[in-house]
């Protein structure tokens, strides 16, 4: 079984530079896109992470919301009432903000996401909003540990390093094994590092840096290619089928 994975665009928030790239510019704003994805090709209706809101305190968000989560899905014909599965890949508020509206989803997080989500050290505490995930609780919800087979060719990674339960999604593809790295890597950018001293460079928001690259350099063994690695929010991604060709 082959699949494909479609980054539908729900919002696009407007963050500092240097949120992208651990010691980048604090003073300059870009626009970087919210997505949720399709996984096409399964034997279920597959949906990864649920959006942002239409307000992300000191950010700027421009769509979000059910409005915008339900016209992203309507793109490639689906309502958030019909999904099967949804995954989570961590529960900041630009991942997990519209879970409620998947109300027949079997909802994957993992374990370790889950225990710190109620919990995080004090300088994480803006990025998790404890009234966006109370709804998870009187949900079906699957905590999984380390990394979990969800069909055949479909495989949850756990990812340290942004957050301590982050997960990425290995997928069997036309071209080899693709890897959404979601938050991992935040754009192309991170992957594909513009200083000499170092490959990958890591985003601004982490918790652990050594695990941040462990968990990259995971990602690369498993892809086939840096080609098949995506990362969460890169404006590149909007509007493509992957992988491409």
């Amino acid at each position: 079984m082959e699949y494909t994975l479609v980054p539908l665009k729900q919002a696009e928030l407007t963050v500092p530079m240097g949120v992208g790239m651990m010691m980048g510019d604090m003073t300059q704003w870009v626009n970087a896109p919210v997505y949720v994805w399709c996984v096409k090709g399964g034997k279920r209706k597959i949906v990864v992470d649920a959006g942002v809101g239409t307000s992300a305190g000191e950010f700027k968000v421009e769509g979000g919301g059910e409005e915008g989560l339900r016209k992203a899905l309507g793109r490639v014909g689906l309502s958030p009432e019909e999904v099967e599965v949804l995954v989570l890949t961590h529960l900041h508020f630009d991942h997990a903000a519209c879970v409620r509206l998947f109300e027949n989803a079997r909802i994957y997080v993992h374990r370790k996401e889950w225990e710190v989500a109620f919990a995080p050290l004090p300088p994480l505490r803006p990025f998790y909003d404890r009234n966006l995930l109370e709804p998870l609780e009187g949900m079906d919800l699957v905590l999984v540990e380390g990394d979990y087979e969800l069909e055949e060719g479909l495989r949850l990674l756990h990812l340290p390093g942004h957050t301590e339960g982050m997960l990425g999604l290995s997928l069997r593809t036309k071209r080899g094994t693709a890897v959404m790295a979601s938050d991992l890597l935040y754009t192309y950018l991170n992957l594909h590092s513009p200083f000499p001293h170092t490959p990958f460079y890591p985003p601004a928001i982490h918790v652990d840096l050594r695990e941040w690259f462990s968990s990259v350099q995971k990602v690369l063994r498993i892809a086939s290619s840096r080609e098949l690695v995506y990362p969460g929010h890169d404006p590149s991604l909007e509007g493509r089928e992957l992988p491409e060709g």
